[in-house]
């Protein structure tokens, strides 16, 4: 399915809307959707624990922001995606800013056209959850991966409604969920997030323990919540001194283990035995 005519369009006229404010707003720290998309790719660079040696890959790596963020780090970084804008738009970044380390490309379905063992360190963030059916492509990420290969994968805690404030809002029981069923632009703008499954931490770390990965560390990422929290965030962090405190707090949540799943995602680090 995800390699559908349908589904692949979908995506590709998404990017064609929203590919460069993965590059600025996704991850800027002056908006509640930036700090969130800030503090996630902290926890996955600190999970991922790079070394100069390492070989990269980001699946679902959108105009890769998180391959630029760990390029200088590392050997080589690789990112991939369905969406040809998205690659496009990396690309185009990497040239302009003479980053020579990385690649692009473009793929569908769940293949990942890559030999067995070609990476030491691998990101799948923010697409699990966009997957009917995970299992193949969770089998790609374990082939392509060496022996005691490192991936951090992130996905939805309860859709997004896993903080203090949105599990007060529903009686701290699982919110219901509606996935999408039609995969076009469309059905995506009308559904909100085009996600097919909602996870909590303990459900998202079984289905990877499934595909025969060994998890040795989960947590959560995007703390922060609250009654118009969006036009609050927007508000405060235009000064320089909220942006670093709020940033801070969520650094530090994270890093406390009672408050891992009071968050509005998952984090989740594996590795190949």
């Amino acid at each position: 399915m995800e390699s559908s005519i349908g589904y692949v369009s979908m995506w590709d006229a998404f990017a064609k809307r929203k590919a460069r404010s993965y590059l600025t707003d996704k991850y800027e720290l002056n908006n509640i959707v930036g700090l969130v998309g800030c503090a996630r790719e902290h926890e996955i660079l600190r999970l991922l624990e790079l070394q100069p040696e390492d070989v990269l890959l980001d699946v679902g790596c959108a105009s890769g922001h998180q391959v630029f963020a760990a390029a200088g780090r590392i050997r080589r970084a690789v990112g991939i995606d369905v969406a040809e804008d998205f690659i496009h738009i990396a690309k185009e970044f990497a040239d302009e800013q003479h980053i020579p380390n990385v690649e692009f490309m473009r793929t569908a379905g769940e293949e990942i056209p890559f030999p067995d063992a070609t990476f030491t360190k691998l990101i799948c963030s923010e697409v699990i959850e966009h997957l009917i059916d995970p299992k193949p492509l969770l089998s790609e990420i374990r082939r392509v991966l060496v022996p005691n290969g490192t991936v951090v994968f992130t996905v939805p805690n309860w859709n997004s409604r896993g903080t203090i404030w949105k599990r007060l809002l529903h009686g701290f029981k699982e919110p219901p969920f509606t996935p999408i069923t039609e995969f076009s632009m469309m059905s995506l703008v009308g559904h909100g997030d085009a996600h097919v499954r909602q996870f909590s931490l303990a459900s998202f770390t079984e289905l990877i323990r499934s595909a025969d990965l060994a998890v040795d560390y989960v947590g959560g990422a995007g703390f922060i919540d609250g009654p118009k929290i969006g036009p609050i965030v927007k508000l405060t962090n235009r000064s320089a001194l909220f942006r670093w405190l709020t940033f801070s707090m969520e650094k530090v949540s994270a890093r406390i283990p009672l408050l891992k799943a009071l968050s509005r995602h998952v984090v989740l680090r594996a590795r190949k035995l």
